[in-house]
């Protein structure tokens, strides 16, 4: 429960950090953008399945 703050913090930071890169226009940061998009959504979902389960 104490880490679920800072876990919102850095995950919000790593939004903004995949978004900026999704639209900076270089290709190769593009799909590292793309791919930090859905290694994002991969933590948010492990992190929700683990709150719930008490952890």
């Amino acid at each position: 429960m104490r880490y679920r703050i800072p876990l919102a913090v850095l995950t919000g930071i790593l939004a903004a950090l995949c978004f900026v890169a999704l639209f900076s226009g270089a290709t190769a940061l593009v799909w590292a953008g793309i791919g930090g998009l859905v290694i994002l959504i991969a933590w948010v979902v492990v992190f929700q399945m683990l709150y719930r389960r008490g952890y």
